[in-house]
């Protein structure tokens, strides 16, 4: 997701919001929901004001794109999760201008409340190159599924993600979604829904070519 910049007009910052509220509004209730993406916002780190939003581990500046945010995420029963993590500064600042010196938190995760337990760190990743003034930033998160009581089929295909255990696919599949985002970021002010649709369809179509599918035939699994 890219909203729109500090600098924008007001105008277009009430209607990034109000498409985001939208959907947000769609979304079940238990459903995990994970809101990502360069939110173009510094939501700062005043926890005794909004102790249930934002962490007291973030940066100390705030402006009107971080309010936003941090009313939208506190409407919705949502954490913004960066800040909810210690880490060097290295590990913490999502975007910098080293020739000028610049360096904040733009780019976020939040989840609703009911998922915050689930995740077991926020950080940064240097080195990761992505060909963009963002860091990578990666979400750990502990998740337990119930298998389903009921006999699948399953024959087809599986990507091969062990791909990119290897340094030289990682960095290719980086640099791969880099232009994706960059991509995303001349769409503000379109349909957020139908935003994420296309951007969700390419992550797949990018992740196919760079890791490939394997055919798969097991035959039939009975869960437990």
């Amino acid at each position: 997701m890219y909203a729109p910049t500090e600098d924008s007009e007001k105008e277009e910052k009430d209607r990034f919001y109000a498409s985001l509220e939208s959907v947000l509004v769609k979304v079940k209730k238990d459903d995990r929901l994970v809101l990502m993406g360069d939110l173009n916002g510094r939501v700062g780190r005043d926890v005794e004001t909004w102790e249930e939003v934002i962490g007291r581990h973030g940066e100390d500046t705030q402006n009107d794109n971080g309010r936003r945010l941090i009313g939208t995420c506190a409407t919705n029963g949502m954490t913004i999760m960066n800040g909810c993590f210690e880490h060097k500064d290295i590990h913490k600042y999502t975007w910098e201008c080293r020739g000028r010196g610049l360096r904040t938190i733009i780019n976020y995760f939040a989840v609703r409340k009911a998922l915050r337990q689930t995740v077991a760190d926020v950080k940064v990743i240097r080195g990761a190159e992505a060909g963009s003034d963002h860091y990578l930033v990666l979400m750990n998160v502990n998740l337990r599924w119930t298998r389903r009581k009921k006999e699948v089929r399953n024959e087809g295909t599986r990507l091969r993600l062990r791909k990119l255990l290897d340094w030289g696919e990682r960095v290719r599949f980086q640099t791969e979604l880099g232009k994706l985002f960059e991509k995303a970021s001349d769409r503000v002010g379109e349909d957020v829904e139908e935003v994420w649709k296309d951007f969700k369809g390419a992550i797949l179509e990018v992740t196919e070519r760079v890791v490939d599918r394997v055919l798969e035939n097991t035959g039939k699994q009975q869960a437990d």
